[in-house]
């Protein structure tokens, strides 16, 4: 998580929206970013 939000604030810059991700960013936390059907996604994910 520590590499996740370094990774984060190295864009801050460019998108300072990303900031709202970093309190979320606690434990074992994982993030998806996609453009495809969030409902296929998600049952992608939990098929896994």
């Amino acid at each position: 998580n520590t590499m996740m939000r370094k990774a984060i604030r190295g864009h801050l810059e460019n998108n300072p929206a990303l900031e709202k991700l970093l309190p979320h960013i606690r434990g074992n936390v994982g993030f998806v970013f996609t453009k495809e059907d969030l409902t296929e996604v998600r049952d992608m994910l939990l098929a896994n």
